[in-house]
This record gives structure tokens, sequence and C-alpha cells, in this order.
């Protein structure tokens, strides 16, 4: 999932030399947030569609070592 993430943010902007969160904020929103949701919770308009619910985006760091 990770790994996803990442290859979207690229694709989205690939000559972004240094992360700018206002950018990343607009890629999260036109391509995340529908399932994800505006606080990345998982609970966005989309997520009551899919068959497997998207997982809470805030958790990541914390799930994985404390490494985001």
């Amino acid at each position: 999932m990770k790994r996803i993430v990442i290859a979207l943010a690229l694709a989205a902007n690939p000559a972004m030399a240094e992360p700018d969160a206002r950018a990343g904020q607009g890629v999260f929103f036109t391509n995340c947030a529908g399932c994800h949701g505006p606080d990345a919770r998982g609970a966005g308009p989309v997520a009551k569609l899919l068959s497997v619910s998207p997982p809470d985006l805030t958790l990541l760091a914390s799930e994985n070592g404390g490494i985001f």
C-alpha cells in the first residue's frame, strides 16, 4: 500500500524536488479522500461501496514501527 501511495504522488508531480504540503494535500484530496475520507481515517463517501474497508492512514507509522 505504501508503495502505491508513493507511486501515485510521484506520478502526479514527477518534477517535485522538495515535498510541498499544499501539493500533497491536493493529490490526497484528488486521489485518496474519496475512500479514506478528508481526515484519512477510512470513512470517505466511497468507502461504503467497497468490499474491503479502506485503512485508517493516520495509523500507518504506529503500525509500522514508527516509520511512515
